[in-house]
Parts: structure tokens; C-alpha cells; sequence
């Protein structure tokens, strides 16, 4: 009963760990987010504000590497706005 008791108290400390890991490595994806944004559009509405409410619609950070890919994929070199 008590080996069982301290197993638990160990997976509950190593999920609040790894859910604080999940997070840190989230924050830091979209982070990465805003730079792309900043670098790939520059003078656009697409700044850290725009970033902070368009990442909670996407809720994984494989779904945020995603668009990431879709951002660094843009090419407005050479394009002009009329």
C-alpha cells in the first residue's frame, strides 16, 4: 500500500513536470511565431499581438509548427501593394 501510494505521488509530480515542460516548449513556439511573422512581413498588422490571439485558435504546438512552415513559406520579396 505504501510503495503504491509513493508511485503515485511520483507519476503526479512527473506529469505536473512534464505538463510545465509541454508548456515552456509551447511559449517558446510561439516565440519562434512572432519572429517569422516580424521577419516574413514587416510593416504588416502581423505583430506579437496579432500572434498572441491567432495561437490560441491552433492549441498543439505540432499544429503551431505547422504555420510556422506556412509563414516562412510566404515570399513578399518583390511585391508591391497597389
Amino acid at each position: 500500500m505504501v510503495k503504491e501510494a509513493e508511485k503515485q505521488v511520483v507519476d503526479v509530480k512527473a506529469e505536473k513536470e512534464a505538463k510545465k515542460l509541454r508548456g515552456k516548449i509551447y511559449r517558446e513556439t510561439v516565440k519562434k511565431l512572432i519572429a517569422v511573422c516580424l521577419e516574413k512581413m514587416p510593416g504588416t498588422l502581423y505583430d506579437k499581438f496579432y500572434c498572441d490571439e491567432l495561437v490560441k485558435k491552433f492549441p498543439t504546438k505540432d499544429v503551431l509548427d505547422e504555420l510556422i512552415e506556412k509563414v516562412e513559406n510566404i515570399n513578399t520579396e518583390g511585391k508591391t501593394s497597389d
